[in-house]
């Protein structure tokens, strides 16, 4: 991707959310990487493991991100971090055949955006503000990086199962690029057929 859709999904991303020294990202949950930031990662140093052709971060043993310096609570590689936390707290899911945008819901609540809350008094994303968004960031992410994020999604469903996160996200909208769109070796990698 270059600088400028970079920036687009940062400034997204600080739509939705103000970090602002909070972690809580970097101490839970897989990074995967983009191919094309894999060369650029190995010469900073990060480490990487594969996983079923699909790179990632290595975790350290208590389950953080190598790069993120608890020390000083910030990400090590931050102006060279991955799509993957430059999207935050937004992904993309592929389920039941369809690509859809999800907002994972462990940041603290003071730093999200403004919630809704429902009759019990649960609290929800604004799917308005998210879906506009979400929106504009799919005109600005190539297709072959939908068709990665199709399959790092179902490598990764696979290791996060065992995670205590697993669960927190929220479904809030498809993209409107399907997978039947994807090519059939995006197919095979996802599904195996």
């Amino acid at each position: 991707m270059n600088e400028l859709e970079l920036t687009i999904l940062d400034t997204a991303s600080s739509a939705l959310v103000s970090c602002q020294g909070c972690t809580k990202c970097c101490e839970k949950g897989l990074v995967y990487i983009l191919p094309e930031e894999k060369e650029r990662l190995q010469s900073l140093g990060v480490p990487l493991i594969e996983i079923d052709g699909v790179p990632f971060i290595k975790r350290k043993p208590d389950g953080s991100c190598s790069m993120l310096d608890k020390q000083h609570s910030r990400c090590s590689i931050y102006e060279d971090r991955p799509m993957c936390c430059r999207i935050f707290p937004l992904d993309v899911f592929s389920r039941n055949g369809k690509l859809e945008w999800a907002m994972y819901t462990y940041c603290p609540k003071d730093r999200m955006i403004p919630m809704k809350r429902d009759d019990k008094g649960k609290a929800h994303v604004d799917r308005e503000v998210v879906a506009m968004l979400a929106d504009q960031l799919e005109g600005q992410i190539p297709q072959p990086v939908l068709r990665f994020l199709a399959t790092e999604d179902a490598v990764a469903a696979q290791v996060e199962i065992l995670d205590d996160f697993k669960d927190e996200y929220t479904i809030l909208s498809p993209l409107r690029a399907t997978i039947e769109s994807l090519d059939d070796e995006a197919l095979r990698l996802v599904w195996g057929r």
